[in-house]
């Protein structure tokens, strides 16, 4: 867990870390709200929120990325002190799109 006050540096250490095809999940405490980032190919990314509204975004260089989550995390986590962060495979990714479905 982090502060939330920490979220956009430990999202920019962590995307240089993440491998092709790995996901980095941010969750509230209560892990009902999700953001989720997804190295799609070199230097591109994918976010995906799950929470109070549902949308993705493909093709994200990593400026524009930092720009969509810091506005998708005040809709996401405005109340949150903590968050919550692990990192997924895409194969436990579209496992739990599945079960949402």
């Amino acid at each position: 867990m982090i502060n939330k006050a920490n979220l956009k540096s430990t999202l920019q250490k962590r995307m240089g870390q993440l491998e092709e095809g790995q996901l980095l999940a941010f969750l509230t405490f209560k892990r009902d709200r999700t953001i989720y980032i997804l190295r799609q190919n070199g230097k591109t990314f994918a976010l995906y929120q799950d929470g109070f509204e549902k949308k993705s975004y493909e093709g994200l260089e990593p400026a524009k990325l930092l720009k969509i989550f810091k506005t998708a995390a005040k809709k996401e986590f405005p109340r949150s002190n903590k968050i919550h962060i692990s990192i997924l495979s895409q194969a436990a990714f579209q496992e739990k799109l599945n079960r949402l479905s």
